[in-house]
């Protein structure tokens, strides 16, 4: 997220807040309807932010949401695939 807030911020500096926020709203959705999103890979599913070019991708581990990546739309899960393991990994 630090990456596109730093990409956003010459453009308008509102624009950082207006990533985080939209990003916030999208972890709640996942949050109250968990099985909304679409599946990206094996349990992790995704769900794309409303104003930015970004998905959230998050998994549910009994009835909690865990946020494991935040990817810019134009990347395909797939490229992210190894990392998101290795944090799922770093948490057990």
């Amino acid at each position: 997220m630090n990456a596109a807030a730093e990409y956003y911020a010459p453009h308008d500096p509102d624009l950082p807040m207006r990533l985080y926020q939209d990003a916030v709203q999208a972890a709640e959705l996942a949050k109250q309807f968990p099985k909304a999103g679409r599946v990206a890979f094996g349990d992790v599913r995704r769900r794309p932010l409303r104003h930015f070019p970004y998905l959230l991708l998050y998994l549910e581990v009994e009835n909690t949401v865990w946020v494991v990546a935040l990817l810019h739309g134009r990347r395909g899960p797939e490229s992210v695939q190894s990392q998101v393991r290795g944090r799922l990994s770093d948490r057990t």
